[in-house]
C-alpha cells in the first residue's frame, strides 16, 4: 500500500470546523500543474526541472508565487482543489505559504512514492477519511471522504496515463474500470471524480459518451442529466448548455480534464450541480488561445492544461 502524506495541524482542524460548516456553495477545482517539481533534487526530476538545466530555488519560488497568485484569484479559488503532476507535499505547503493560505485554513496531502509526479489536494474541509485505491495501473486513485453540511461526500482524484506515442491505453482502461467500480460502490452518496483523464469522452474508447454506445468503454459519461445513472456519470464537457470547451491542445482541442458527478448531484437535496467552466489563465495562452506550459528560464506560462471548476449549491 502506498503511503499518503496527510497534514492536519490541530489548530487548522478547529478553525476549519467553525468557518466552513455552513457554506451554501461547494466549489471543486481540478488542475494538471505540468511537472510541478520542488527545488530539492532527488534524481527523479524531468528536464527542464533539474539543476543541470538551470532549475534553481529562485526559479521555483517564481513559479510557486505565480501559481499561488493564480489560484488565489476569485475564479480559481475553491473549497477543494485537486492537482495532478505534483512532486511533493512541499509544493502544496509552499503554495499555501506564498499567499493561498490567506483564504484558508487548508488541509493538504499527496500520494507519496508512486512517481516523480503525483496527485494531491488542498482543501478547506478536513477529510474524515483518506483512501488510496490501486489496481494493475501504475497510478492509484486518491479518495477523500468529507462530511459537509451533513452530507457525506466522496471525492476521487486521478491522473490517467498519457497517450504519448499512442501508448497507455491498457493502463487507462484499467484505471477507468477501477474508478467506475468505486463510483458504483459508493452510489449511496454524492460522488465527485476529477482529474486528467487523458481521454476525451467524445472520441475516447475506454472513457466514452454513453450515447455513442461504445462496447469497449468501461467508464461512461454524459452531458444530459436525464441519462445519469448508477454507471453513467455527468461531465459538463458533454453538456451542450455549458461553455466548457477543450482543456488540452495537441493538433486540436480535446477535453481531457473532467469533474464527474453521480446522480446525487441532481436529486434536489443536499449539494446539487449548479455550473462548471474551463478556466483560461491570464498570460497562460498563446496567440491562438492554446494553453502554454511553464518555461523556467523565460518565467512564462502555467501549464499545458487548463483547469476545470464546478460549483454545487446546497438545497435544504
Amino acid at each position: 500500500m502506498k503511503k499518503l502524506f496527510f497534514v492536519i495541524p490541530l489548530f487548522l482542524c478547529l478553525m476549519s470546523c467553525r468557518m466552513y460548516s455552513d457554506n451554501a456553495v461547494l466549489s471543486i477545482l481540478s488542475y494538471n500543474l505540468y511537472l510541478m517539481f520542488d527545488d530539492v533534487e532527488s534524481g527523479d526530476e524531468y528536464s527542464p526541472f533539474r539543476k543541470e538545466d538551470g532549475w534553481s530555488s529562485d526559479l521555483y519560488r517564481n513559479r510557486v508565487d505565480g501559481l499561488s497568485d493564480l489560484l488565489s484569484k476569485e475564479e480559481y479559488r475553491s473549497d477543494i482543489m485537486l492537482f495532478q503532476e505534483v512532486e511533493s507535499c512541499k509544493v502544496l505547503e509552499d503554495l499555501i505559504d506564498a499567499g493561498l493560505g490567506a483564504y484558508g485554513p487548508y488541509y493538504y496531502g499527496i500520494i507519496e512514492n508512486i512517481s516523480p509526479i503525483s496527485v494531491g489536494y488542498i482543501s478547506k474541509y478536513r477529510p474524515i477519511a483518506v483512501r488510496i485505491h490501486s489496481s494493475s495501473s501504475p497510478r492509484p486513485i486518491l479518495e477523500l471522504e468529507f462530511l459537509i453540511g451533513g452530507e457525506r461526500i466522496s471525492v476521487f482524484c486521478l491522473h490517467a496515463m498519457s497517450r504519448l506515442d499512442d501508448g497507455g491505453y491498457d493502463e487507462r482502461r484499467d484505471l477507468f474500470s477501477l474508478l467506475s467500480v468505486l463510483l458504483m460502490e459508493n452510489s449511496d452518496r454524492l460522488c465527485i471524480a476529477a482529474g486528467d483523464f487523458n481521454e476525451d469522452p467524445a472520441t475516447g474508447s475506454a472513457f466514452c459518451d454513453v450515447e455513442r454506445g461504445e462496447g469497449s468503454g468501461v467508464l461512461h459519461a454524459t452531458g444530459k442529466t436525464d441519462l445519469v445513472d448508477v454507471d453513467v456519470f455527468y461531465t459538463a464537457a458533454l453538456d451542450s448548455s455549458m461553455d466548457c470547451y477543450g482543456t488540452y491542445y495537441y493538433e486540436s482541442f480535446e477535453s481531457f480534464d473532467h469533474i464527474l458527478l453521480n446522480s446525487f448531484a441532481f436529486d434536489g437535496a443536499g449539494y446539487d450541480f449548479a455550473n462548471a467552466e474551463v478556466l483560461i489563465p491570464p498570460g497562460g495562452t498563446d496567440e491562438l488561445g492554446r494553453p502554454v506550459r511553464y518555461v523556467p528560464l523565460e518565467k512564462t506560462g502555467f501549464s499545458d492544461h487548463f483547469a476545470v471548476r464546478a460549483e454545487l449549491v446546497y438545497n435544504t
